[in-house]
């Protein structure tokens, strides 16, 4: 039995190749007629535009959290605080978690346009030559 990473002649009953250590395993059961076939569909357009709106939403919602909570903390620390120093502390142990949140609400209103699109094309795609139809946002 041949390798399929180098090449090496490896005997019948080898489960790793001698020279180079992969797995034979496949290549034993392909040989032998016993390879698993997995007819996994593939992923429809509609399958991969609800993936991307869902993905999408999860980081806006994370995204304003993530912001929200930080403001709060760095409201309750000024109005509470009796220090000066209060803008500075805030910034070291949350002000991380902001800048964070403000990225993900960009990821997130960026994944919305990009699906917004997507619909858009998948419906005009769909659509018979000539008619015009609706978009399910509209």
């Amino acid at each position: 039995m041949f390798c399929p990473t180098c090449a090496a002649n490896n005997p019948e009953d080898t489960n790793f190749c001698r020279a180079c250590g992969a797995s034979l395993e496949a290549v034993a059961l392909a040989l032998s007629g016993q390879l698993p076939i997995t007819d996994k569909p593939a992923p429809t357009p509609a399958d991969k535009w609800a993936t991307l709106r869902s993905r999408a939403i999860n980081r806006l919602a994370q995204g304003a959290i993530l912001t929200v909570s930080s403001l709060l903390v760095g409201l309750a620390l000024g109005l509470f605080w009796k220090n000066k120093d209060w803008m500075i502390i805030w910034l070291i142990f949350f002000g991380w978690v902001g800048g964070w949140g403000v990225i993900q609400l960009a990821l997130g209103l960026g994944g919305l346009l990009e699906s917004k699109l997507m619909l858009r094309h998948l419906n005009a795609s769909s659509a018979p030559s000539g008619a015009t139809t609706r978009t399910l946002s509209e």
